[in-house]
């Protein structure tokens, strides 16, 4: 369960704009909060508790999402399945990482007002990728007022890394919940990193 982290780990360093800087968490239109989780509320009714030992996936087309967030920002891995007696064939996906400009370039005040003044979002990726440096091949880079999400497709290596995701093979320790008909899962789980506690969320829907 720990391939995943790896990658997205391996995501951060590719994206030089968020590498280079210290994000903190923030509201969705630049002011100091929290980045809200963009998928959350869509799982709102995964509220039975399921024994990690019991759980089960249907056979299938299923999409996983992965939520990772840390003190400098939210990242995420999405990924579309097939599963087949529970095992999961990783076919496509992409990595995303939402950051607030307004905390990353807080010091930086001639940049963080030409981002404000920009007059659109093209203008606004001119800008950063002027002062950062061009994005990787096949990345984008889409704005919210002053928060950025960048995002950028899974290659098969990618994908093959990820097949040791494997939600058969659940630490004890994790917590799972589901929907009436079972076509949704949560589950979170909450380790020890550095002496930092962390805790991975995902989330599966069945297609």
């Amino acid at each position: 369960m720990k391939k995943i982290l790896t990658l997205l780990m391996i995501f951060v360093a590719l994206f030089t704009f968020v590498a280079c800087d210290t994000v903190n968490s923030s509201s969705g239109n630049g002011g100091n909060g929290t980045i809200i989780n963009p998928v959350a509320k869509e799982f709102a009714d995964c509220t039975t508790d399921v024994d990690v030992e019991d759980m089960v996936i249907s056979d299938g087309n299923w999409t996983v999402i992965e939520i990772y967030p840390d003190t400098e920002m939210l990242q995420s891995v999405t990924l579309q399945a097939t599963v087949e007696d529970n095992y999961f064939t990783y076919t496509s996906g992409t990595q995303a990482c939402i950051f607030d400009a307004s905390i990353m370039f807080e010091e930086n005040t001639e940049l963080l007002d030409a981002l404000r003044n920009a007059e659109n979002d093209e203008e606004k990726t001119a800008i950063m990728i002027e002062e950062e440096g061009e994005m990787p091949e096949g990345a984008t880079l889409t704005w919210d007022g002053l928060i950025g999400t960048m995002t950028q497709p899974l290659d098969q290596e990618d994908l093959d890394d990820c097949s040791d995701m494997q939600f058969s093979s659940l630490p004890e320790f994790a917590v799972v919940k589901c929907n009436a008909d079972k076509t949704k899962y949560v589950i979170s789980i909450t380790y020890e990193v550095d002496e930092i506690e962390v805790t991975e969320t995902y989330y599966l829907e069945k297609n």
